[in-house]
């Protein structure tokens, strides 16, 4: 299983952090494969459309916990991969509600045959991961300055 972390600060308070991210329909705004998602009525699920190259996927998203205003997990898998997201929140240590620590983890796991990629694909996955969460950060930020410390990979 391939895990990375990246920790970032945001200029926003936690509470509207927190309900932007948990609104899984805001996540064509900020991950760059994601074209549409839509939550299926009366359930946890999200149907995702998401563009990879020439090829247009439907796929699903499972928001498997959401405690308020700390931690969403979110899953996927099929036959082909395992997916698990998860994001942890956390207050401004000054006191203040005036920025957010967001710690991100993915853990990505390839199925079957597919395994044998592992390696190759793992650089390119981490680096899309940064550069999403550095479009989330920016998102978060509306056009405030960003200290460049406030984002770094803790784990790859």
């Amino acid at each position: 299983m391939l895990t990375t972390t990246i920790a970032f600060t945001v200029p926003s308070p936690l509470a509207k952090a927190f309900n932007y991210v948990s609104d899984l329909e805001n996540l064509p705004e900020w991950d760059s494969y994601i074209l549409e998602c839509k939550r299926v009525p009366g359930t946890n699920r999200y149907e995702l459309k998401v563009g990879i190259g020439f090829w247009k996927l439907a796929s699903y998203y499972n928001l498997e916990e959401e405690k308020y205003p700390t931690r969403i997990v979110i899953t996927k898998e099929n036959r082909f991969l395992q997916l698990r997201d998860t994001y942890s929140f956390y207050p401004d240590p000054k006191g203040t509600d005036t920025d957010t620590k967001i710690v991100f983890t993915n853990r990505f796991r390839l199925k079957r045959l597919g395994c044998l990629l592992n390696v190759w694909l793992h650089r390119k996955i981490r680096n899309q991961i940064c550069k999403d969460m550095r479009s989330l950060q920016e998102t978060l930020s509306q056009g405030k300055m960003i200290r460049s410390r406030s984002f770094q990979v803790i784990k790859s």
